[in-house]
């Protein structure tokens, strides 16, 4: 039965029917066949019903067969979607995993690019870290991802971001950035969240590495007797605020460090 079915669904399931029937014959008992040959009516009955068969009407539907349909066209549809998904995720140079709400989140799926940026083969992951990213993720930002996905939930937010500090399988940090789209399974009311992960490693370390070297800059600055100021200007009011100032400046000017940023 597949009155609910789409038009491709149908052609395709008429186009197997129609090829079985041309290696087959239809059988009928002699009663049936006397009845055809005798009954004009009754075999017009019989060559209407055989022609919407062949056309894939199957006429009014019971409430099983059409929830029989329905879960054709949605494990249909979650196949179809499925492999378009992965063949997808194959070409972007982002990590993409796939999990359940449990106790370990469990990953139930990883594109390739994923397990090239943790390290790990797909079978260590099932096999070491029994599909859970729980042991490479930080605690505290672990911690933190329960509490956004709770807060998610509660408040029927789908969508958020967050960033995590991972270690890689040879045990050096890594720093991702991850999109993370939260959904209900209606079947089983379980939730599941889809994550996109990019490596922002080098970024995050780069910005370390100008914020030390600011912070040496200052010391330098602190230290030398040379009054040193950073002023920013309002174009609009060509008013100024100091952002900036060394303790010989400040001696200078007469601004405490407390109202720096000020007018």
């Amino acid at each position: 039965p597949d009155g609910n079915l789409d038009k491709s669904v149908k052609k395709k399931r008429r186009e197997v029917i129609m090829e079985s029937l041309r290696k087959s014959q239809l059988v009928v008992t002699r009663g049936v066949h006397e009845k055809i040959e005798q009954d004009s009516e009754f075999a017009k009955g019989v060559y209407t019903s055989l022609r919407k068969y062949y056309s894939g009407d199957w006429g009014d539907l019971c409430d099983e067969d059409k929830e029989m349909n329905e879960l054709f066209e949605r494990l249909k549809l979650f196949e179809q979607n499925n492999f378009d998904y992965e063949i997808f995720t194959k070409t972007i140079q982002a990590g993409v995993t796939k999990h359940i709400l449990d106790d370990k989140l469990t990953c139930y799926y990883g594109n390739e690019y994923f397990f090239f940026m943790i390290g790990y083969t797909e079978e260590e992951f099932g096999n070491e870290l029994n599909s859970s990213v729980e042991t490479i993720v930080d605690p505290d930002d672990l911690k933190q991802f329960r509490k956004e996905l709770d807060y998610c939930i509660k408040n029927n937010i789908s969508n958020f971001y967050m960033n995590f500090k991972v270690t890689r399988k040879e045990g050096y940090k890594l720093f991702f950035k991850t999109s993370v789209s939260v959904f209900k399974d209606e079947q089983t009311g379980e939730y599941h969240f889809y994550c996109v992960h990019t490596d922002i490693t080098t970024s995050v370390i780069n910005e370390q590495i100008a914020s030390r070297k600011m912070h040496l800059l200052e010391n330098v600055c602190n230290a030398m007797m040379t009054a040193i100021a950073i002023l920013e200007v309002d174009e609009t009011t060509m008013k100024m605020r100091v952002m900036y100032a060394n303790p010989s400046a400040v001696k200078i000017f007469g601004i405490p460090e407390k109202d720096y940023k000020k007018e």
